[in-house]
């Protein structure tokens, strides 16, 4: 499925605008069976391919981009561990709810209408997400879980990536301001 949206318009939009085009598909289509309580196989197998996908796109593509090919090993990793089914899929839920505004934001810097506004917005929906709600729901549902040291490590990284994306969200804003202009 990834790849045919991925195909789509392949002669009007770059590379990188269908990407975000399918991760956003992703996204949208992860949040809707998380939140509609599909069949919790239907809803992990929809990202286990999403996230096969992207990390092949990321390997064949050059410069590698490290952040985004750690992070999807990170997130092909927490599909082993083992903790229930209904935990992987309320992670994924949030983890998904949280990057909503990141592909709308992408979309509106390729299109020169980025604002201070929807960057404030982006910043707080994805820090609410991933330095608050993420946190607590793991910290609270952590004896559940039932994971090996090693699946625990997998998960304080993937919490440590939200706060470092955060972080870089947050100089983003800072410049942004400082400018008063467009970020391209």
């Amino acid at each position: 499925m990834w790849p045919i949206i991925f195909r789509m318009r392949e002669s009007t939009l770059t590379g990188k605008v269908r990407r975000n085009i399918v991760s956003a598909s992703h996204c949208a289509l992860a949040i809707a069976l998380g939140r509609l309580n599909v069949n919790p196989y239907l809803t992990l197998l929809n990202s286990l391919s999403y996230f096969i996908w992207d990390t092949m796109y990321v390997l064949t593509r050059r410069p590698i981009d490290w952040t985004m090919l750690v992070h999807h090993i990170l997130s092909l990793c927490l599909f082993t561990t083992r903790s229930t089914l209904k935990h992987k899929v309320e992670t994924l839920t949030l983890m998904e709810t949280g990057n909503i505004f990141n592909y709308i934001v992408y979309d509106l810097i390729k299109h020169k209408k980025d604002t201070f506004g929807i960057r404030s917005i982006q910043f707080l929906w994805f820090g609410y997400y991933r330095l608050v709600k993420i946190p607590i729901f793991v910290s609270t549902n952590f004896e559940q879980f039932n994971l090996r040291l090693y699946e625990q490590y997998i998960v304080y990284m993937i919490i440590v990536m939200g706060y470092i994306w955060a972080i870089v969200m947050a100089k983003q804003l800072n410049t942004l301001a400082r400018s008063n202009v467009h970020v391209k």
